[in-house]
């Protein structure tokens, strides 16, 4: 059985505290690493970039960020389930303060 497919991965983002957490482990994550699983998580860079119709540079410059920008995170959110908090780790409730409330954390897609 293939270990990876068995693990379900939970990001927690807060202003200044980034972490994963796996079955009994805790990861800290920069926002570089965030943003990279992220657009890992939708497909890869290339099929980020096709999707926006932007070149796989463009792409690359969000991960060197640490961040996609606000409107790229609503529609990559819509299209791959990818959630706002880990495209924009640094600044997710300043940018939607909608979904600091519990109840949106609780609905909020999840991506493995």
């Amino acid at each position: 059985m293939d270990m990876r497919a068995s693990l379900t991965l939970a990001c927690c983002v807060s202003p200044n505290v980034y972490c994963c957490v796996l079955p009994n482990m805790v990861v800290s994550m920069n926002p570089k690493q965030i943003v990279r699983g992220a657009i890992k998580d939708a497909g890869g860079v290339g099929v980020v970039a096709k999707h926006f119709g932007l070149a796989r540079t463009s792409v690359y410059e969000w991960i060197d960020r640490g961040e996609v920008p606000v409107a790229r995170a609503v529609e990559a959110e819509r299209t791959w389930g990818v959630s706002r908090r880990a495209l924009r780790p640094s600044d997710w409730q300043l940018c939607w303060p909608e979904l600091a409330s519990p109840m949106a954390a609780a609905q909020e897609p999840t991506h493995a």
